[in-house]
């Protein structure tokens, strides 16, 4: 599967994609939490209530994040099965 023309391309790409969004974006807040709350002059128990909202939130919208997913995988999978006549 992997010989085929094309894939290892977008298999290249889709790794390089990965590596980019680690060092972007909401894991940026997750690394360095603690670093950017006491510069904005919090204290540490207040650091600590902070990053655990920061990471409640996360969660909360990763799971309607998934919610939605497998509502559309639900929709679109059955009627390309009832289509191709594939599992």
């Amino acid at each position: 599967m992997l010989k085929e023309p094309g894939i290892s391309k977008l298999l290249i790409i889709g790794i390089i994609i990965a590596v980019f969004q680690q060092w972007c974006g909401i894991n940026v807040i997750f690394n360095y939490a603690q670093e950017i709350f006491s510069s904005a002059g919090y204290s540490v128990s207040d650091i600590l209530f902070n990053i655990v909202i920061t990471g409640s939130v996360n969660l909360a919208f990763w799971f309607d994040l998934c919610s939605w997913i497998l509502v559309y995988l639900e929709k679109t999978s059955r009627d390309k099965r009832k289509v191709t006549g594939r599992n």
